[in-house]
Formats: structure tokens, sequence, C-alpha cells
């Protein structure tokens, strides 16, 4: 067989089958190690030899794989890795010199020919060999620059092999995409590489936010600077360490450079870090020295007691004799026991004999001889001598002659299983440990007196064929007193035993079945209904048959739906697009889903959806979001057009797992998710479910991004199910609908449909004396005027109504509430009004500074505060026009509160409250320059100091009288 060698032949045929010899895993491998040197020694094999040899069992196949191995039979070892078992695959990667073939270890042959042949396991196995294993620098370069732009996450693993020049070259290309792990290993090839990263800072702020996110794993990831270059890490840490927010060094590092680094501190750049460091560690070692000191004192206080305790006649016995051995402490007690008159001192005595002996037999023997003097001592001194032998000696183990002379001094201990005044436990389980060893079973008065009181006799020393014999024993005994006590229950539970088939040996017996596995499971199948459970466990566990049956071909009907999920989501890359057609075609609701799983793998995502949803809607609803949270962005965004339609009809009365899935909108890409959640708003108010209010609060943060006509259907079913004694919940979102008009038409249109009856309602509701509907008028008041100021309608040109919405909701409330009643709420409604104006009038006048998003954050801010507070003053110099002078104190609570409320604290806010209030007081005299000084007494707190400081000289420089008695009361008291 070897290039035609009979000799070479026959020691083939030796080899295979075989099964391995030996009494241990280790010896059976050094058997098929043998076998494989001999066969490499006999001579090359070629590939067709290796296909004749036959196999019987797994142990051939490893054979005829560690010989490809030895022979460097490449085909052979391709073919290996294309198997469905990971058992071989796992032995063909032990090949290393498989890197060396470049005609096979590369990206292009790998990812066009080699993957597609091999199973989804067997692929993420090979990566894992290859980068672990792969050091070649211009190889690990070529599957950089392959995998890069396809999967950063595996072509970052390996640039850390590619040469320097390499990596300077592109390490500042990924800056962002580089991780705590990777800034570490790729640091430790290249030390410059940390420079790059941390000097990029000032001309990459999306690199900036990737640092801070993980700001301390970052740092702590280049400490190993320490020992090659650490200048390098003491500049970095002064620039770029933030030691009042992050944890402070480690001892080790403080150390290490205390010692071995000590040298930099010389630099005066440095002294601050080596000032503020050094104090961390002085205060953490003068910590650490008063913990000892404590620590130290009380061990001392305990050792003074223990000291000075006083000890007891048997632990002064114990020292006396504690160096003295058993024959010289036998000789000295012989003498003194005659002249004890106290039977505990004698029973001491015996007691340190028993220590002294150690167990050994001879000692134990002439101890009980001397001890069987005084047989007649009272039972329980004799008890106290018999424990302690039994847990010394371990007497169960003596000879026959010496066991004799312990049960002679233990009589009327109960050893004999008979009632005693002072029972001994511990005498009465050397008992039956010795029956158990010797007879292998406990009868008569003995067992009855021990199954009285159980013991599983852990706590004694017993070597492993005792405790295995014992187990066995005491397993019987309890059998047996079992059968004895309920022999009708024994019988029937010895059938259950017998006859029930154990499902929990399902795993295991497959493992064993191989190639029977099928035959066992029809059996199974034949054998009835209490063999069911056990036959869907096989099925269940079918891969674990070597080999394992084809599930796919058999059907999931024949073998069981886990059984084809398992072989289908670990298929081959090849054989995807087939078997998803095969799946389809069942029609069934798991088939389908399955299919829909493995669609992932494929890129034609869409079409299987639209194939599907026509199937099974139910099941494709199911596993869409799944489907856009496992890929995210770059999900396929048809999906979601192709399941729409379906989500909005569907009934989640009785489908509560659906419920659940589709819920997670948050799966969804971003984009995707506020128009998602206007659906599933109209499905979720049908059902009456909880979550309903939490997704309603999502869509109203993001109403522009919905459709008109999808917003209009979920506002017209809401309203439809609320009657006169019903609380309109989110009025928000109706006032905020209103505001997204873009004409007249559609303003007046939507006013009638939407915001006529919303406002009719929660008059209606409004009637009545309880205090209930009182207070959820006033909540829901409260949220329509907060709603009216909405910045993403105010800033967008496009949205020219809210103004006739805002007017449109104060003559509401002029029917419903009186303005000397509610003076408050109609200041703050008008205020919104002056809000709204401010912003047209500032993107008038300076557009160039809200079209640049990042002015607008900031000179923005500025201008229309300004604005805004030249408003207020001409507003409150008309409301004391119209109605008293001292109407500012009522209009001064209602705007600061307006403040305090409507505007989201931030820096914005107290940027934009500074400029408010320079607005004021730059065209405002008197009780409305007063004004601005109530308001910068009430919201100093979100103004920084610098700021604060300048209006303070502002008011200070007014010629106003007002504004200066003022200041000196409310804001230098």
């Amino acid at each position: 067989m070897f290039n035609g060698s009979t000799l070479r032949r026959t020691k083939m045929a030796l080899i295979l089958p075989t099964t391995l010899s030996g009494d241990s895993l280790g010896e059976r491998h050094r058997r098929l190690n043998l076998q494989v040197n001999e066969a490499a020694t006999a001579g090359q094999v070629s590939a067709q030899d290796f296909e004749a040899l036959t196999e019987q069992t797994a142990v051939d196949r490893l054979i005829k794989i560690d010989i490809a191995i030895k022979l460097k039979n490449v085909d052979y070892i391709v073919k290996s890795l294309k198997d469905d078992d990971m058992l071989y695959v796992s032995r063909a990667l032990k090949c290393k010199w498989l890197l060396e073939r470049r005609d096979i270890v590369n990206p292009n042959y790998l990812e066009d020919v080699l993957y597609p042949q091999m199973v989804l396991p067997a692929i993420s196995k090979f990566k894992h060999w290859l980068y672990i294993n792969l050091s070649d620098p211009v190889a690990c370069q070529e599957f950089y620059e392959y995998y890069k732009n396809i999967k950063f996450d595996f072509a970052v693993k390996f640039l850390r092999h590619c040469d320097n020049e390499f990596l300077l070259k592109e390490f500042p290309k990924v800056l962002t995409q580089i991780n705590p792990h990777y800034l570490k290993v790729l640091g430790e090839k290249c030390p410059k590489l940390v420079k790059i990263y941390y000097d990029s800072f000032s001309s990459d702020n999306e690199l900036v936010k990737t640092y801070l996110k993980d700001e301390q794993v970052f740092y702590k990831s280049i400490i190993f600077l320490l020992k090659s270059d650490p200048e390098v890490f003491l500049d970095i840490t002064e620039k770029y360490h933030n030691l009042t927010t992050q944890s402070k060094l480690t001892l080790p590092v403080v150390k290490d450079m205390g010692t071995n680094e000590s040298h930099v501190f010389h630099d005066q750049d440095y002294e601050p870090i080596q000032l503020k460091w050094y104090l961390g560690y002085g205060r953490m070692a003068m910590r650490n020295k008063c913990c000892a000191y404590t620590v130290g004192m009380c061990a001392l206080r305990e050792s003074d007691y223990i000291n000075h305790r006083m000890k007891s006649e048997l632990e002064k016995l114990f020292d006396e004799f504690r160096f003295v051995g058993f024959n010289g402490t036998l000789h000295e007690l012989r003498g003194r026991i005659n002249a004890v008159s106290s039977a505990d001192r004698r029973r001491d005595m015996l007691l340190v004999l028993v220590s002294k002996s150690g167990g050994r037999p001879d000692c134990v023997r002439e101890m009980l001889q001397f001890a069987l003097r005084f047989r007649n001592e009272p039972v329980h001194e004799r008890a106290a001598i018999v424990r302690s032998l039994v847990k010394r000696a371990n007497v169960w183990r003596l000879p026959q002659d010496v066991w004799d002379s312990m049960l002679e001094y233990g009589q009327g201990l109960g050893l004999d299983g008979t009632r005693s005044e002072a029972q001994c436990r511990e005498g009465l389980h050397a008992v039956v440990l010795r029956q158990l060893l010797t007879t292998g079973d406990c009868v008569g008065a003995v067992r009855s007196a021990f199954l009285e009181d159980f013991s599983t006799l852990e706590e004694y020393k017993l070597n492993t064929a005792e405790r295995a014999k014992i187990a066995d024993g005491l397993q019987h005994i309890l059998t047996s007193a079992a059968r004895d006590a309920k022999p009708e229950m024994s019988s029937i539970l010895l059938h259950e035993i017998v006859e029930r088939p154990n499902v929990k040996l399902a795993r295991p017996l497959a493992t064993l079945a191989g190639k029977n596995m099928e035959s066992i499971i029809q059996e199974q199948d034949l054998a009835g209904k209490e063999h069911h459970k056990l036959a869907a466990a096989l099925r269940a566990n079918i891969h674990r048959a070597r080999p394992a049956p084809d599930a796919l071909a058999l059907g999931w009907r024949k073998i069981g739906m886990k059984a084809v999920a398992w072989r289908a989501i670990r298929c081959r890359p090849s054989e995807v697009t087939q078997l998803i057609q095969t799946l389809l075609q069942e029609r069934v609701k798991r088939t389908v889903r399955l299919a829909l799983v493995l669609a992932q793998r494929t890129t034609c995502v869409a079409d299987i959806f639209s194939t599907a949803v026509t199937i099974r809607p139910l099941a494709a609803l199911r596993a869409a979001l799944p489907y856009y949270r496992i890929l995210g962005e770059a999900a396929d965004p048809r999906v979601y057009d192709i399941v729409k339609p379906y989500i909005a009809s569907v009934d989640l009365t009785c489908r509560q797992g659906l419920r659940r899935v589709l819920k997670n909108y948050d799966w969804l890409p971003i984009v995707m998710q506020p128009e998602y959640c206007a659906v599933l708003c109209l499905i979720l108010d049908k059902v009456s479910d909880r979550d309903a209010g939490n997704v309603r609060r999502y869509v109203m943060k993001f109403l522009p991004q919905v459709s008109g006509d999808l917003l209009k259907n979920v506002l017209t079913e809401t309203l439809k199910k609320v009657d006169s004694n019903d609380a309109v919940s989110f009025p928000a979102i109706v006032i905020r609908y209103l505001m997204l008009s873009e004409s007249d038409e559609e303003e007046t249109s939507r006013f009638e449909q939407i915001g006529q009856p919303f406002l009719e309602k929660i008059t209606a509701f409004r009637q009545g004396d309880d205090d209930f509907r009182s207070q959820y008028f006033k909540e829901n008041l409260d949220q329509i005027m907060s709603s009216l100021k909405y910045n993403a309608a105010f800033f967008d040109i496009k949205y020219n109504h809210c103004l006739v919405v805002i007017e449109r909701v104060l003559a509401w409330l002029l029917n419903v509430l009186t303005k000397e009643t509610h003076f408050e709420e109609y200041a703050k409604i008008h205020a919104t009004m002056l809000y709204y104006k401010a912003i047209r009038q500032s993107m008038k006048q300076k557009p160039e500074i809200f079209d640049d998003p990042v002015k607008k954050q900031t000179e923005g801010v500025d201008v229309v505060g300004s604005t805004f507070g030249r408003y207020i003053v001409k507003e409150v110099a008309l409301l004391k026009s119209n109605y008293f002078d001292s109407v500012m104190e009522l209009y001064r609570n209602a705007f600061t509160d307006y403040l305090s409320s409507y505007f989201v604290s931030g820096a914005s806010k107290g940027k934009f409250i500074a400029s408010l209030i320079k607005g004021m007081l730059s065209e405002s005299v008197g009780s409305e320059a007063r004004l601005a000084v109530h308001i910068l007494q009430t919201c100093q707190y979100n103004l920084e100091d610098a700021v604060k400081e300048e209006i303070n000289e502002i008011c200070l420089k007014s010629e106003d009288n007002e504004v200066m008695f003022f200041m000196h009361a409310e804001i230098f008291a």
C-alpha cells in the first residue's frame, strides 16, 4: 500500500481498524502516537491510499489525520477541514506547517474556495487558529489589507504581527477603531504608536469622544510604557490623565517609578505630577501603617488573653507529655493512675495514651489492655475514650483481637445496638463501618440503632476503596429499610425506575449510540407514550452521535425540528441558499422562522422576507426586529417596509410573545424608530398595553420624523376611545401635531379634525366637582402649556403656524378659565408667544448664525436671549398700562417659574438667561429693570461665576435707584 511495498502494506493493515488499549487516557494517547509514528516511518502514502483505509471508529479517522500531518499530506488535511465533525477539524488544525502553504493560506483562496465548503463552526475555529498562529509579517499584512474594510475587528488581529514601518503608516488611519486592548498590544510591538494616538487628540474630535468613553481603561492599557519608555508615559500622564476624576496610580506603579525610573523626576516638567502622586502614596502608606498598628494591638490583646487563661487538667497533662513517646507515657501513667482517686483524672490519662498511640495497632493493643483494668468506670467516662479511639485510631481497620478488646471495653455503650445510659454515637458508627467493610452489610440491632440516627459517615477518614464500599453498603441499608417499611410502594418505585425512560440520559446515550441512533429513536417511538419524551430528547441530541445522521435528508417530521435547526445553523455557506428554499417550501411556522434566521447569512434578505411574509406573516414579524438587532445599521432597510403593513393589522390580544418582541423598538436603527413607534401605538392601544405610554413618549420626542397621515390615524384612534368620562392622555402630542402644519389649509384641517375635538373632550371632562377631575385637568393644562414651547418647530422655518396654534389654545383657555383666577397660566402662554417671536426675529436678522449648527448652539443662544429680553420688557410695560403697576409682582412669579420649569438645565440655559437679563437691562428702567434683578436672584445658580459678576457690574452701573435698592436687598444681602 505504501508505494507498492508489501512490508508497508502489512504495517498499515495492522493499524486500521484499531482499538486503543491502556488503563488510562494517557496510556491510550501514547498507544495512538506510537502507531502513528510507526506508520509515518514506513514511507509516504498517496491520497488514494488514505481514501482506501478502513474507518470503523473515530480513532481510525484520528490516526489517518495524524499520519497525514506527519507526512504533510495537504490534500487530506484540507479534506478534513471540510468535515462536518469538529473533532476531525480540530485534529487537522494541529498541522502548523499548513501556514507555510501560501497557495492555501491566503485570504482570496480561503474566502472564495475553502470557507464556502466548511461548516460555520469550522470557519470560526480556522480563523481563530489562523490569527493565533500566523506570524509572518508579509502574510499578516496581506490578511489585514483584505479584511480591514470588511471586518476591522478581525483584521486588527493580524496588524500586531506586521512590521513597524507598516504599523506607523497604517495606525493613524484607524485611530478611532482601536480599543484599549489593541492599543496595548500594538503599543508593546511599537511604543511610538501610543504617542501617535495621544498626540492625535488635538486634531481628531471623534477620537477624543472614543477615548473619553473608556478613559481609565485606555490609560491602564499603556502602563507597560513604564518599562520601555517612561518619559513618554509621564508626558502622557501630565497632559491627558485626569487625576481628579480618575483613580490614582496603583502602588506597584508608583514603586516602580520611584526606584527604577527615579531619574525622570529630576526634570522640572514632571515635578507637579511627582508631588501629587507621592502625596497620594504617602497618605496610603500612612493609612496602611495605622491599620497595621490597630491590627497588631488587637492581636496582642488576644494573645494576652490566651496566655492568661487557666489551662484545664487535661491540657496540663498533654503539655507534660508533649515530647514523650507512647512507651514512656504508658510507663509513667501506670505508676500514677493507681494513686488517682478521680474518675475524670483517670479518663484524662487514658485520653493522653490514645493520642500518643497514633493509631498504631500495637500501641492501641497495649493501651486497651491497660484500659480494661478500668472497665467498671462510669459509662460516660468510657464513652469519651471510645470516641477518641474512633476519631484518632480508625478502629475499624484494627486487627480482630484489638477490635474485640475495644468492644469489651465499650460494653454498655450501645455498640451492640442496645439502649445505653451514655449512648456512644461514634462507637456505633465504628461498628457499622467494620461490618460494611468486612461483610458488605449491617444487620440486627446495630442496623436498627443506626437507622434511628442515620449518618452518611462522611466525617471519618476513609480511603477511596473504603468510601466506595461504604456508599454501596449504605445504599443497600436504606433501600432494604424502605422495602421492609413499605413493600407495596417499594415494588411500584422499582418498576418505575426500571421501566420508565430516563430523559436525563439522552445526551450520553446519543453520544454512545453512534450509527444506531436512528434505530434507537424508532424503538422509542414504537414503545408507547411514556417513551415519547426520551425520543424527543434523543432527537434534540442527535448531533452528538458520530457519525451524525443527515438531519436535512431525513426531514424535520422524522428527525425533529431541533436536529434540523442544529444542522441548518452550522451549514456551509454554499448550502445556505438551497436550504432556505427547502425550508420555505415546507410552509410551516418553524421552518419559515429558521429560514429567516439563515437569511441573515445571505445578500438577498429582503427577497426572503417578501416570500416568508406571504407564507407566515407572524413568523416574519417575529423575525424582523431580531434581524435589525443583530445587524444594526448594516441591516437591509427594505425588510421594515416589507413587514410594516402587517404590523398595523396584527392582533396582539392573545399573542403575548409576539407583543414582547414588537415592543423592542430600540432594536431598530434610529431613523426607523419614530415611524415604527407610531405604528406600535396603534396596535398597543387596541390591547390596552401598559407600555403604550412609554412608546407614546418616544413618539412625542420625534414627531417631525413621523408622517402626518400616520400621526393623524394614531390621534384619531386615541380620541375615538375617549368619552366624557375618560381623561385624555398625552395632550402634548396633539399640540405639537398642530404646530407641525406647513400651510393654512393643513393647519385648519388638523385643528378641525383633531385639535377642536381634543379641546372639547378636555373641557367636557372638567365638568364635575370631584377632586380627581380637577387635578387631572390641571395636569393636562400644564402639559399643554409646556408643549407650546416647541423648539423643533420654532427653529424650522417651514412650520409657520406655531403662533396660530398658540392663539387658538389661548382663545380656548379664555372660555374655560378667567384671567383673574389664572393669571399665571396666561402670563406663561404670552411668554411662549414672545419666545417664538424672538426666535423668528433672530433667524431673520442673523441667518448666517442659525445656518451653522455650531454657531447656533453658541451665538444663536445669545441672540435669541437678548431679543427675548427686550420683548419681555415691552410685555411688562404693556401689562402695567392695561392693568396696574403692581401687576409686575404677579408677572415676576409667573415668569421666573416659566424660566425654571420650561427650560432644561445645562450650559445653554445659563447662556440664554445671561443674554435675557442683559437684553432686559439694555432697554428698561424702573420696575421693568427690577424684573431683571429678580431673574438674576432666582436663576443665579444657572450662571457661571464670571458671567454673574459681569451682570452684577452692569446692574451696579445703573442709574436707576429701584435697581440699586433691589440689587443690594436681593443679590448682596
